[in-house]
């Protein structure tokens, strides 16, 4: 094996890692509705998720397996989509977990933004993907597993209409009242700028009258 050969397994892992991460940022932002349901599913109930988890990826992946195993294009093309469907409703899934560590990063440093901690959320889970043995056979697939059954279950909230209040997506703080606490600050100091001029105003005014 040469340079060249480590080179391009090198940055090949790279590409499949920075993908995979890119994948888990997009959908925690694009299905914002959903993210938000899976994370309180997440905190709720974590094991009945799994074995949906694994109840979803070995029916519908025996099925793609059977279907792509047949001669006949059509049933090809059709367990083709059924193996992607089980990627993209992971990825959503997966996309909440990152924004759930999101949410926890923030919570031990409030400092960093929502956007930065989902960043960095979703950058913990492929690291942790990439360690030899237990990442390769026991985190990744687990993680795989989790994602599908929390995607699954928040697909079918969604389609219920049964999207229970959580906090808000990728662990954001609530809204900041520093505007208003500035504006009302600013109100004030006005109001009692205002107030020795129109008690000197009144004070002329008494010979007057």
């Amino acid at each position: 094996m040469t340079i060249g050969d480590v080179l391009a397994v090198i940055g090949g892992v790279a590409g499949v890692g920075l993908t995979i991460w890119a994948m888990l940022v997009l959908s925690a932002l694009a299905f914002e509705g959903l993210t938000r349901t899976g994370q309180r599913l997440l905190e709720k109930r974590r094991a009945p998720i799994l074995f949906t988890g694994v109840v979803v990826a070995a029916t519908v992946g025996v099925i793609a397996l059977a279907l792509l195993n047949q001669a006949n294009g059509l049933f090809k093309l059709i367990g083709t989509g059924l193996f992607l469907s089980i990627l993209a409703v992971g990825a959503v899934g997966g996309g909440a977990i990152a924004a759930s560590l999101g949410a926890r990063i923030r919570r031990q440093d409030p400092e960093v933004t929502p956007f930065h901690a989902l960043l960095r959320g979703a950058g913990l889970m492929v690291l942790a993907g990439f360690a030899p043995l237990v990442g390769w056979f026991l985190f990744a697939p687990v993680m795989l597993l989790l994602g599908t059954g929390i995607g699954f279950r928040a697909l079918l909230a969604a389609r219920r209409g049964d999207l229970p209040e959580v906090p808000p997506a990728l662990g954001a703080l609530e809204p900041s009242s520093a505007p208003v606490k500035e504006g009302l600050h600013s109100s004030s100091m006005e109001v009692s700028s205002a107030a020795p001029l129109l008690t000197h105003a009144s004070a002329e005014r008494e010979p007057l009258s």
